[in-house]
C-alpha cells in the first residue's frame, strides 16, 4: 500500500509539473494571434484617434467662428440700441408731432430704420449665442470623445507592448521551435524535420510520465494482486470455454479484459482473429485500437475490431502492398452493383481501411498522381529507413517528392563494400516466360561474389514482383549448395528468409536486396504493366 501511495503520488507530481509547462506552452502558442489582434486593435485605434482628432479641430475651429460672430453680432446690438435710443432721444417737439410735420415724418420714418436694425441686430445676436452654445457643446463633446480614445489607444498600446515582450520572450526561449509564420518559410523540409513546440527536457519528462503511469499500475496490481489473479483466470476461462453465454455475465467482460490491460497495455492480433478473441465483447468495450499496415487490409475486416474500440489510430501506407482479394474482380463489381455499393470506395484492392480513415479525416495532404489528387489524412513525411538511391526513387513515383529524407549517413557494411554502389543491371535474355535464366545467372553473380569476399550470412533478400521468379531463383540456388556452405547458413532457412515475393518482404529491411524485375520478352510486356500499372509493386519493391 505504501508502494501504491508513493507510486501515485509521483505520478500525480510530475502531471501536474507537466500540464503546468504545457499549459505555458499553450499560452506561447496562442500568442502570436493575441499580438496580431492586438495591432490590429492599436492600428484601429489610432485611425479612430486620428479621425477624432480631426473632428475636435474642425469643432474647434467651429466654436472659434461661433464666439467671434457672436462677439460682432453683439456690437453691432449695442450699436444699433445706441443709435435707436440716440434717435428717440432726437424726436421733434409736440407741434411738430401733432402737425405731423416734414420734420416729424422724417423723424418717423428713421426711427422705424433704427427699429428694424435693432431687432435684427438682436435676432442675429441670439442666434450667435444659441450656435456658441451649440459649437460649446460639441466642442467639449469631441474634446471628451478624443480623451476617450487617447485613453482606450494608450491601453491598448500597454497590451500590445506586453504581449509583444511576452512573444519576444518566448521565442527566445522556444527558440527554431517555436512555430509561427517564420517557421513555415524555412521550407517543406524543415518544418517536417523539426519537433514543434517541445524542447527535449520536456519530451524527457513526458517519457517519466509514462514509466510512471506504468509504475502507478504495477502498484496497483501488486496491491489487489488476488482480485487481478483471480479476474484474469475467470477471462483466461471464458476465451478457451466461452462460459459467458448469461447475458449478465457477459456484461462484466469488457471488465475482465480491463484487468488483463491492467497487467498488459498492448494486445496483438489479426483481424481474422478479432471474432474469435473479441466476439463477446460489446461496442465501445475498450479504449484504443491502433491498425498497423492498414493499407493492406479491406475495410470489411476492420469493422469489428473498430465497433468494440472507442478510438482508433490507423497507421499505414495505401501505397504500398493494396489488400489480397482472392475473389475474382467481376464478381466483386456485380455485388457491388447489386447492393448499390460504390466499388472504388468500399471495395478492396482499390479500397483498404487506411484509404477510409484517410477519407474521414478532417485534416489532409493532398499528392498529385497519373490520374488526378490523393488525399492522405495526417501523413508522416519523414523517412528514416532507405537510403539514396531507393529514397529519391519512392519519392518520385509515389509520394509527388513530398517525403523528406532523413536516414542520415550511410553505413557501409560488409554486403555494400563487396557489391559496391547501388545500380542497375540491364539483362537482355530470351525467355517466353516470367523467368529469365540469365537474370538468375546475374543474380548467382552477385551472390558468388559476396561469397568470394567470404562474408558469412550476408544480410541480402531477393525480391520479385512475380511467385514463378521467386520459385525459380530458389531452384536455381539450390542447385549450388556450396554457395550456403561458403556463407555458414542453413539451405532451407536460408532461402525461406531470403528469398521470396515482394508482398513477403514488405516492412522488412536488409542490408542489400537485390530485384528480380523477370518478364524480359515484349510477349511478357502485359506481366510488367501489371507490376507497374501502379506504384505500390515497385515502391515496396526499391523501398
Amino acid at each position: 500500500m505504501l508502494q501504491w501511495k508513493k507510486a501515485r503520488k509521483s505520478f500525480t507530481e510530475l502531471k501536474r509539473a507537466i500540464e503546468a509547462k504545457l499549459a505555458k506552452l499553450e499560452e506561447a502558442r496562442a500568442l502570436p494571434h493575441k499580438v496580431a489582434n492586438a495591432q490590429a486593435e492599436v492600428t484601429r485605434l489610432r485611425a479612430e484617434h486620428k479621425a477624432t482628432a480631426q473632428v475636435l479641430e474642425t469643432a474647434a475651429a467651429a466654436y472659434a467662428m461661433a464666439v467671434e460672430a457672436a462677439g460682432n453680432a453683439k456690437a453691432t446690438s449695442v450699436v444699433a440700441e445706441r443709435e435707436f435710443i440716440a434717435m428717440h432721444a432726437a424726436r421733434p417737439g409736440f407741434f411738430s408731432r401733432i402737425f405731423r410735420t416734414e420734420a416729424f415724418r422724417r423723424w418717423k420714418y428713421e426711427v422705424s430704420i433704427k427699429e428694424c436694425a435693432h431687432q435684427d441686430a438682436v435676432r442675429v445676436h441670439k442666434d450667435t449665442q444659441t450656435k456658441l452654445a451649440t459649437a460649446t457643446q460639441r466642442q467639449k463633446q469631441c474634446a471628451d470623445a478624443l480623451a476617450t480614445a487617447s485613453d482606450q489607444l494608450g491601453k491598448a498600446e500597454r497590451v500590445f507592448d506586453t504581449l509583444n515582450a511576452m512573444l519576444r520572450e518566448a521565442l527566445d526561449k522556444i527558440g527554431d521551435r517555436f512555430v509561427d509564420s517564420r517557421f513555415f518559410e524555412r521550407g517543406h523540409e524543415a518544418w517536417n524535420l523539426a519537433a514543434p513546440w517541445l524542447d527535449d527536457q520536456i519530451h524527457k519528462e513526458r517519457e517519466k510520465l509514462f514509466t510512471a503511469a506504468l509504475d502507478v499500475h504495477k502498484a496497483f496490481v501488486t496491491v489487489a494482486a488476488q482480485k487481478v489473479q483471480h479476474n484474469l483466470g475467470v477471462l483466461m476461462t471464458a476465451m478457451q470455454s466461452g462460459v459467458f453465454q448469461d447475458q449478465a455475465k457477459r456484461q462484466l467482460l469488457a471488465d475482465l479484459w480491463s484487468t488483463l490491460f491492467l497487467v498488459i497495455p498492448v494486445v496483438s492480433t489479426t483481424f481474422a482473429s478479432v471474432d474469435r478473441m473479441l466476439g463477446d465483447l460489446l461496442p465501445g468495450a475498450f479504449g484504443w485500437l491502433l491498425v498497423d499496415e492498414a493499407g493492406q487490409a479491406t475495410p470489411q475486416a476492420a469493422v469489428g475490431a473498430l465497433m468494440r474500440a472507442r478510438r482508433a489510430v490507423v497507421v499505414g501506407d495505401p501505397l504500398q502492398i493494396p489488400p489480397v482479394v482472392t475473389i475474382p474482380e467481376k464478381l466483386i463489381s456485380q455485388i457491388a452493383q447489386h447492393y448499390g455499393v460504390n466499388r472504388d470506395l468500399w471495395c478492396a484492392p482499390e479500397a483498404s481501411v487506411q484509404a477510409l480513415a484517410d477519407s474521414a479525416n478532417p485534416i489532409k495532404a493532398h499528392f498529385s498522381t497519373s490520374t488526378g489528387t490523393r488525399e492522405v489524412g495526417l501523413p508522416l513525411l519523414v523517412h528514416r529507413r532507405c537510403q539514396d538511391p531507393m529514397f529519391s526513387v519512392s519519392n518520385a513515383i509515389a509520394y509527388d517528392g513530398q517525403m523528406v529524407y532523413a536516414a542520415g549517413p550511410e553505413k557501409v557494411g560488409t554486403v555494400a563494400t563487396a557489391l559496391g554502389p547501388s545500380t542497375w543491371f540491364d539483362v537482355s535474355g530470351n525467355a517466353t516466360s516470367k523467368w529469365s535464366p540469365e537474370e538468375g545467372q546475374a543474380v548467382m553473380g552477385l551472390l558468388r561474389q559476396l561469397a568470394r569476399f567470404g562474408i558469412q550470412n550476408p544480410d541480402v533478400y531477393v525480391i520479385s514482383p512475380f511467385r514463378v521468379v521467386a520459385h525459380e531463383m530458389r531452384q536455381l540456388l539450390r542447385a549450388e549448395p556450396e554457395l550456403f556452405r561458403a556463407f555458414g547458413v542453413d539451405e532451407r532457412k536460408w532461402l525461406e528468409e531470403r528469398v521470396g515475393t515482394i508482398h513477403t518482404f514488405q516492412g522488412k529491411e536488409a542490408e542489400a536486396v537485390i530485384a528480380v524485375l523477370g518478364a524480359l520478352m515484349t510477349s511478357q510486356n502485359g506481366a510488367r504493366r501489371w507490376a507497374s500499372s501502379t506504384p505500390n509493386i515497385l515502391n515496396v519493391m526499391v523501398s
